[in-house]
């Protein structure tokens, strides 16, 4: 097995950890959320980030298996790295490559994070709306949060093997996104 797959395996393993511990132990009867829980519940996730990003920093060569200098030329052009190589030093040269790793994990949850903000004001009206009384709010955000990221999974991997067979598709895809961009700006009041 690659250390491919072995990273991605242990990551999901992880994540799904994590989350069995967010909705069992730390969830077993519903109540409302305090300002000081959610904190410590952000903080703890927010360290596990910045673990994270210090495992990619100090360990980062084996994702790949990088034992030489000529493996890690190859992963660097096979990923498209924005990095420069210092031919024949391997340590910096690696040392460079791991620094990339751990800045593009960070900028991405930094943006992520920062973008998920702007959802909680969805998800304000949503519960709203709907009457969600808030002792129940951590569990169908849960829930909510789950059912969002298989469905992302799916469309995503499925619409990826769409395109990669009939790249004709993206023509489709295209004229159903303008399509509903004109629905959606000519019916703006309702």
């Amino acid at each position: 097995m690659s250390n491919e797959l072995l990273f991605i395996g242990g990551f999901l393993l992880f994540i799904i950890l994590i989350l069995a511990l967010d909705l069992g132990l730390f969830s077993k009867k519903d109540h409302v959320i305090s300002l000081k829980q959610a904190g410590i519940m952000s903080f703890i996730m927010i360290m596990l980030a910045l673990s994270f990003y210090l495992l990619l920093v100090l360990e980062g060569q084996y994702l790949h298996g990088i034992e030489n200098y000529a493996k890690l030329e190859q992963i660097v052009k096979a990923h498209k790295h924005p990095i420069t190589l210092i031919p024949g030093n391997f340590e910096e040269s690696l040392r460079i490559y791991k620094n990339n790793l751990g800045i593009e994990f960070l900028t991405g949850y930094v943006i992520e994070y920062a973008l998920s903000v702007d959802n909680i004001f969805v998800i304000v009206l949503i519960f709203s709306a709907f009457a969600v009384p808030e002792k129940y709010y951590h569990r169908v955000l849960f829930w909510g949060i789950l059912g969002a990221i298989i469905m992302r999974f799916i469309f995503i991997f499925a619409g990826a093997v769409l395109i990669s067979k009939f790249g004709w598709i993206l023509y489709v895809f295209g004229a159903f996104l303008v399509f509903t961009g004109i629905r959606m700006f000519f019916n703006k009041d309702e």
